[in-house]
């Protein structure tokens, strides 16, 4: 995925290390920057559990501002008996360490954890995220966790007044979300595109912004 007009591109993955599932495994995070904002590329990672949760790439930008953008999965609960599923993928390298945890529950106490750590040390978030609740229900635990725990704001309810649309082409929830720290809640511009407008099946979110 290369056009000659991007000069630079940074790209950062994450996916379960842990098992070989040959040539297709399900789940893993990927972030990408060109040009510019490539340019400002400061740091890279991913969720260091190793199960490619998240992926996270920090950015600095002017008069000492620094911002970490997370882009993050959240699996779909599933039957046991379909093993090679996000979930339970997740469910066996949690027993593995003998932690008999819901992967969804993990997930939500861990990417919490790790947006208060980089919160501390001074950065702003930009959390691109499938979360897998229905956000305009407003009640489920990620959101909830993201809202009151970490002080986030959901951009693009904060930003058009109504009811979101669903996001995956198959479905009838928003399931996707874009959150940011207060200060980045001044935004220029941010919004949801048409299926036909992206490369997979949920749609686009855009966040226009100055750093």
């Amino acid at each position: 995925m290369r056009e000659e007009s991007w000069d630079h591109q940074i790209t950062d993955t994450g996916n379960n290390v842990h098992e070989n599932c040959g040539t297709r495994q399900f789940g893993g995070t990927a972030t990408m920057l060109f040009n510019h904002v490539a340019s400002t590329v400061n740091g890279t990672g991913y969720d260091s559990s190793g199960l490619g949760r998240w992926s996270w790439t920090q950015l600095q930008g002017k008069y000492g501002v620094s911002a970490t953008i997370i882009t993050a999965y959240c699996p779909c609960k599933s039957n046991p008996t379909s093993p090679e599923t996000v979930y339970n993928q997740q469910r066996r390298y949690l027993m593995t360490k003998n932690r008999d945890v819901c992967p969804c529950e993990a997930f939500r106490h861990n990417l919490s954890a790790f947006i208060t750590q980089r919160v501390q040390k001074g950065d702003q978030i930009i959390l691109c995220i499938d979360l897998n609740e229905d956000i305009n229900r407003d009640n489920g635990p990620i959101q909830q966790t993201l809202l009151h725990s970490n002080g986030l704001t959901n951009i693009l309810t904060h930003k058009h007044n109504f009811l979101t649309p669903a996001t995956h082409n198959q479905g009838t929830k928003t399931i996707d979300a874009i959150y940011v720290s207060p200060n980045l809640v001044d935004c220029n511009a941010t919004r949801w595109l048409p299926f036909e407008h992206g490369i997979g099946d949920h749609r686009v979110a855009f966040l226009d912004i100055n750093l």
